[in-house]
């Protein structure tokens, strides 16, 4: 959903997908915007700007190598999009800000149709504000709002507090409709 809202705009997109099928139908989709790259890490080496959203820590955790792998990342951006814990945040952009690259955290409000639709909300931190001026371009075109709460590992925790709030929205009435267990009444 996310890279299909920058390709509708005519942004020309390097993409990469762990199932290599889907990375193909969004070629087939925009054969003139696209180039389906071999791993996340020529995805990187091919572009100044590099959005990653990847579904658990644990695909995290196996597609991270790659940028760690890399001998520098000077002059690219890596924008993470998942929801991942403040510290996995924290740690990624150590990695990048070590070999000279710039990171931003940008978990998303938002599941697969607001994805499709552009309607993600991102909710960025990280060490450096300009990043996130430089990004917001895309992530506009990708969402209706983004919001930068400072330093890396802020946007993961309002995405957690988010995250907690509609549990307990979603907990709330499901306890209301439950029949009382009040012991000696006759429900």
């Amino acid at each position: 959903g996310m890279v299909r809202c920058l390709l509708k705009a005519g942004r020309k997109c390097v993409v990469w997908n762990r199932d290599r099928v889907k990375a193909e139908l969004i070629l087939r989709e925009y054969p003139d915007l696209v180039e389906v790259a071999e791993s996340a890490g020529d995805v990187i080496a091919k572009c100044e700007t590099t959005f990653c959203m990847l579904s658990t820590l644990e695909a995290s955790d196996a597609v991270f190598p790659e940028v760690e792998a890399a001998v520098t990342l000077e002059g690219k951006t890596i924008v993470d999009c998942a929801t991942l814990t403040p510290e996995r945040m924290i740690a990624m952009e150590k990695v990048v800000l070590e070999k000279g690259g710039t990171f931003m955290e940008a978990p998303v409000s938002g599941s697969k149709v607001p994805a499709e639709l552009g309607q993600l909300i991102f909710l960025c931190g990280g060490s450096d504000k300009a990043v996130f001026d430089k990004v917001k371009p895309e992530l506009d075109l990708m969402g209706k709002a983004s919001f930068f709460f400072g330093v890396c590992g802020a946007g993961s925790k309002v995405k957690l507090i988010i995250n907690m709030i509609m549990a307990a929205q979603l907990a709330g009435p499901r306890g209301g409709f439950a029949p009382p267990q009040a012991p000696g009444l006759p429900l």
